[in-house]
């Protein structure tokens, strides 16, 4: 009993504190030792060009890829307390004992020091200035880094904290015994002395916003100065606030340490705007308000907590929000949102799985409806609310049945006593003229409002066992389009029957078992289909076109919950992974997902305000943006590889073909040995958002198409075969942004040298081969000059030296051999061959030849061969044979012999020949 005073103060304190009325609300992710942090408390953090954050701890350097973290072996052990990336890819490190830099490009590390001094102390800051100098705050003083050599610029003013650059030459320094100011150019010091109640002890540090410094230092309150005017302002945070380190300003807003946590106040008003605190149930994931360091970059806000690592969250961002109730406590968040109805600017109705909310801004209430108090609302799950009947009568579909909600009453009642609105599903309804449709499981109904009869139209239930109603649409002939888990269905009023045949069906047959997520029309006349897993098919209601939207061209993911096209065309498609906005005109997109503030993947129902502001259902809380006040981000950030393995090994360098040894972030090419092709990237698209970015990628020359990564940020190959190759990775359904990186595998040693050795081999057979040819024609014209000099020096004779008696029997003999054995037909016949089968001598046979027929022996044998050749060609399809072969067959032993020989008898050449004998076959018309 003695503890409930001190209760009851607590509890007031928490009423009269200001952050639990304007506390934001921020879910956080953490990173720790236990996921990789080299140490549980950051001291700085600074994320780089390429957006990896740089963690700095009490044990070494690491950096953050919004999945992995990687310690650089270099710093460890080192007290990290100062960071600053410079110009040249510098990374520069300011620790407790010495001041270094590293190349992120080559990660090449350098110590940076000081002539005269062995190392720089308790290096509490870094500041890359527009001078292009590196300005280094240490326990010594300031140094300043030019062109290559580090000086001792301020030497007696004791340790320096902090630096702010005001000007080019104007410079703010925070020292433990006054502020400075410092002109680079003249090198003259101004000091201000510390007001009595301010004593910065090293955690403090500068800040400014127009022409006021704010000045922060742990357990002082926080002061102003006028940098215009030169002097001190009163004190900005009240005392029972000291802890005022860390502090930063961003885009006008103040972020302030304190005792309660963190307070965020408007630098022009000076007025509190939300504050940053740990829960009691810690269901932000917040675990402490003792911050030991503060960053923010963008719209993420990253807190070093005292011994428990990082906390991250996205602060702000100027694109969708959920809603909350104006100056009040309530909000949205972590709702499961299912439907909602915008009754008016300041009333909504918002239909959730655990019950009803009526919410009037004008009154700053919001009333809860549940079974536990309104047994009448059937269920707690409400699928869907509609108007009803022009009056105050709402329709709220749940899960076990429909009932009628009166605004007026703030009561529910049955909607009809007859069964069919009661136990069964309601998914969706759809007024006309008349009546409502509505979607529920097994079934669609009709109630006519004239008439209050009911018209009932079942779905085949033998035929699909389960299928729900869950959609439904008018084209412009007034067709009922109904989307179902089973696929499309068209109502046939005419026959009473739902029909699931329809023009274009056979065009739709990939998604007759698809989930139909939501049916609607577009502004001409076609239907978006949108569909659980096969991504946006629009139709046209004749079925003659069917364009399909998936991740393989436009779409993050292939399950879409609904589709809105605004006055512009331009499409709002609400996916599994956030809201694509499309414009199909200048085929732009822009994706909004967590970073935009969508609390969560699933957005379903839609609706546009009288304030022209869109509004989604979503699983985590209701979802409202004003269009016309988005930034143009793009649908994604570049992807950038920020590991690599090959062969199961980490590798910190890769080989570039052109930029030499560089780390994985800034390579553009990549060699693998031959025996080490088993490869896996990661990669990384510094979302920070705590859930892993699905990716698509290709690698040309082997890949056929592009391929899905949606369970992790890596990618892996085995067994690359050699080669060149192209890998292509963008964020899902990302066409625009991508990066790319060429692979080589090398070949095998031995399958180089077989390479080589094959070329040399078949060079030396070539050379070879060429050398045999022309040695051989140059003995055959050889030859053929001997016989031709032989038969024309056997010519030489004027009388035959033989009796014309034996002349006449050696040439009867002659002809009789050569037709009878054709002798001819051997290419290598001479003419002592002949004499010897003819029993006289080559004399006999050479006069013979001269006296008898007037010619040599060579053309002798020449028109035998010539003749034989002819006769060939009459008999045979000499186009199955090449001229040279026949040539052969004839006789003749080389190609040359052969076409002087047969021009020399037949006064053409054999093509001339040939090609006259087919032109006399043809008939004359």
């Amino acid at each position: 009993m003695k503890n409930i005073p001190i209760v009851l103060f607590i509890i007031l304190l928490n009423i009269l504190n200001p952050q639990y009325l304007l506390a934001k609300d921020l879910k956080f992710n953490r990173l720790t030792a236990e996921n990789g942090l080299p140490y549980s408390t950051a001291n700085v953090m600074l994320q780089d060009d390429n957006g990896f954050l740089w963690i700095g701890t009490h044990t070494g350097l690491c950096r953050y890829d919004g999945i992995n973290t990687e310690i650089y072996s270099e710093f460890d052990n080192r007290q990290v307390r100062s960071l600053a990336e410079t110009e040249g890819n510098w990374l520069w490190v300011g620790m407790e004992n010495g001041l270094a830099r590293i190349n992120l490009k080559t990660r090449k590390m350098e110590p940076v020091l000081c002539e005269g001094k062995t190392e720089l102390q308790r290096v509490s800051a870094i500041h890359w200035g527009k001078d292009e100098k590196v300005y280094v705050a240490a326990i010594d003083g300031l140094f300043v880094y030019d062109k290559g050599e580090l000086k001792h610029v301020v030497a007696e003013e004791g340790q320096v904290f902090s630096i702010l650059e005001n000007t080019l030459t104007d410079y703010w320094l925070l020292t433990e015994k006054a502020l400075l100011n410092l002109d680079t150019k003249t090198g003259k010091i101004t000091k201000y002395a510390w007001p009595l109640k301010f004593n910065p002890f090293f955690l403090a540090s500068l800040n400014s916003y127009k022409n006021v410094l704010y000045i922060s230092a742990e357990y002082n309150s926080m002061l102003r100065f006028d940098m215009k005017n030169r002097r001190f302002m009163n004190e900005f945070a009240v005392e029972d606030k000291k802890r005022t380190y860390p502090l930063i300003i961003d885009g006008g807003q103040l972020f302030v340490n304190t005792t309660w946590g963190i307070e965020v106040l408007s630098c022009a008003t000076n007025r509190l705007q939300y504050t940053i605190a740990a829960d009691e149930d810690m269901r932000n994931g917040l675990r402490s308000n003792q911050f030991y360091s503060m960053y923010k970059k963008g719209t993420t806000l990253w807190l070093g907590i005292f011994s428990g690592g990082i906390a991250y969250s996205q602060v702000e961002n100027d694109a969708f929000n959920v809603y909350r109730l104006p100056g009040a406590e309530f909000t949205t968040l972590n709702r499961q949102v299912r439907s909602f109805c915008i009754v008016s600017d300041d009333v909504k109705l918002i239909g959730t799985r655990n019950g009803l909310l009526l919410v009037s801004e004008k009154e700053n209430r919001v009333r809860t409806f549940t079974t536990q108090d309104y047994p009448a609302l059937l269920s707690n799950s409400i699928l869907f609310i509609q108007p009803f009947g022009g009056g105050d009568d709402y329709l709220i579909g749940t899960t076990k049945g429909l009932v009628l909600f009166s605004l007026k009453e703030t009561s529910f009642r049955a909607f009809s006593e007859e069964n069919v609105y009661k136990g069964t599903q309601f998914y969706s309804c759809l007024a006309d003229e008349e009546g409502i449709w509505l979607a529920t499981s097994e079934k669609v109904l009709y109630y006519n409002m004239n008439t209050n009869q009911t018209d009932i139209y079942p779905l085949d239930t033998n035929k699909y066992p389960g299928c729900a109603a869950w959609s439904l649409c008018f084209d412009s002939r007034n067709r009922l389009w109904i989307g179902t888990s089973e696929g499309v269905f068209l109502l046939d009023k005419a026959t009473h029957k739902i029909m699931d045949t329809f023009e274009g069906k056979e065009k739709l047959k990939n998604i007759s078992k698809a989930q139909i997520n939501n049916i609607s029309r577009s502004k001409n006349g076609k239907l978006f289909i949108c569909t659980d897993r096969m991504g946006l098919i629009v139709l046209n209601e004749r079925g003659s076109e069917v364009n399909v939207y998936s991740e393989d061209n436009i779409l993050p993911h292939n399950t879409v919950y609904s589709v809105y096209e605004d006055d512009q065309e331009v499409w709002w498609i609400a996916t599994m992974k956030g809201i694509l906005r499309y414009n199909r005109v200048t085929d732009k997109k822009q994706l909004y997902d967590l970073s935009a503030g969508i609390p969560g993947g699933v957005c379903r129902s839609f609706y546009k305000d009288s304030r022209g502001n869109y509004w989604w259902a979503n699983e985590m809380g209701l979802v409202v943006c004003n269009p016309y006040q988005l930034s143009q981000a793009v649908l994604c950030n570049l992807p950038c590889i920020s590991s690599v393995k090959i062969a199961g090994k980490q590798q910190l360098l890769l080989e570039d073909k052109e930029q030499g040894v560089v780390t994985p972030a800034y390579a553009k090419s990549m060699i693998l040995p031959a025996f080490q092709n088993n490869l896996e990237l990661c990669f990384s698209m510094h979302t920070y958002l705590g859930a892993l970015d699905s990716y698509q990628y290709i690698l040309e020359g082997l890949d056929e198409r592009w391929k899905y990564n949606l369970e992790n940020n890596c990618l892996s190959y085995t067994d690359l075969p050699a080669g060149k190759y192209l890998l292509r990775v963008r964020g899902q359904g990302n066409s625009d942004y991508e990066t790319q990186l060429e692979i080589i595998v090398e070949y095998p040693w031995y399958v180089t040298y077989g390479i080589a050795a094959i070329v040399v081999i078949v060079v030396l057979s070539s050379i070879a081969w060429g050398y045999r040819r022309r040695k051989m024609r140059v003995i055959e014209t050889k030859r053929d000059a001997e016989e031709e000099l032989a038969d024309i020096e056997a010519d030489k004779p004027k009388s035959p030296r033989s009796s014309q008696e034996k002349l006449d029997r050696l040439y009867e003999q002659l002809i009789s051999y050569f037709e009878k054995e054709k002798p001819y037909l051997n290419k290598q016949l001479k003419s002592a061959d002949v004499a010897a089968a003819l029993s006289c001598s080559i004399f006999s046979l050479s006069e013979c030849l001269s006296f008898k027929l007037n010619t040599n022996f060579s053309d002798f044998v020449a028109r035998y061969r010539v003749e034989a050749f002819v006769q060939k060609q009459k008999e045979e399809d000499i186009s199955l044979y090449t001229l040279m072969s026949i040539a052969e067959s004839c006789g003749f032993n080389s190609k040359s012999s052969f076409f002087r020989l047969f021009k020399k008898q037949m006064g053409c050449t054999p093509l001339e020949y040939i090609q006259k004998q087919e032109h006399d076959r043809v008939p004359k018309q």
